[in-house]
């Protein structure tokens, strides 16, 4: 049984909404206490730096569970936008999180960003890269599987024009959260993907490059 994006995503956006409202809280609540501790008041109670530090420890918990939360709902978002959902308006809570995401991926920084991204993955994917601040950042991408890196090999040249076309024009957004997946969530990361990880990963450079118009001729 095939899970629903859309009941997936308001779950997620449910859960982020409740833990940003306790971190809200939390961090007003730890706020207070750092005003009093600090204060001219004669001796504050030794508890309060026990509550500090504890409080201090839950909120990074908390802000690290929001942020899984929010890559969640972002995750569902795009499949949202793969099927071809497109928002009418803003008034649900799912056209508000699928407009704001197709507004994000379209910005010029986005594209340049993105188009960065997917050079950074050829060169990891052909081993010829040196240390540097780039090399770092594209090293925390989840690791390609030996079919997904040879497929990227086999479509470099494709892969080279997307990434000129997106970072100086206008794309659909389908497009750029289709190569957005091939950076951040590539078929080897999912259960069902097994052995044909690297025909996804090349059906989706094929599907993006005809929605821009570099698929070969």
């Amino acid at each position: 049984m095939q899970s629903d994006p859309t009941q997936n995503l308001i779950d997620a956006l449910a859960a982020e909404r409740v833990i940003v409202r306790q971190l809200v809280a939390l961090c007003a609540f730890l706020t207070a206490c750092a005003a009093w501790h600090v204060s001219r008041m004669d001796a504050p109670e030794p508890f309060v730096g026990v509550v500090l530090l504890v409080g201090s420890l839950a909120m990074a918990f908390d802000a690290a569970l929001a942020w899984a939360k929010h890559e969640e709902a972002t995750s569902w978002t795009d499949d949202l936008i793969v099927g071809g959902y497109v928002p009418r308006g803003r008034r649900s809570p799912i056209e508000r999180a699928v407009a704001r995401r197709r507004d994000w991926v379209g910005r010029p920084r986005s594209r340049r960003r993105l188009a960065r991204s997917l050079r950074w993955r050829l060169r990891l994917a052909q081993g010829r890269t040196r240390p540097s601040l780039g090399y770092v950042r594209a090293s925390g991408f989840p690791p390609l599987a030996r079919s997904e890196r040879r497929v990227l090999l086999e479509e470099l040249p494709l892969v080279n024009r997307l990434a000129d076309r997106i970072e100086t024009d206008r794309a659909d957004p389908t497009a750029l959260v289709l190569l957005w997946s091939v950076i951040s969530a590539p078929p080897s990361q999912q259960a069902s993907a097994g052995p044909d990880a690297g025909e996804e990963l090349r059906r989706r450079l094929r599907a993006a490059a005809r929605m821009v118009g570099t698929a070969r001729k």
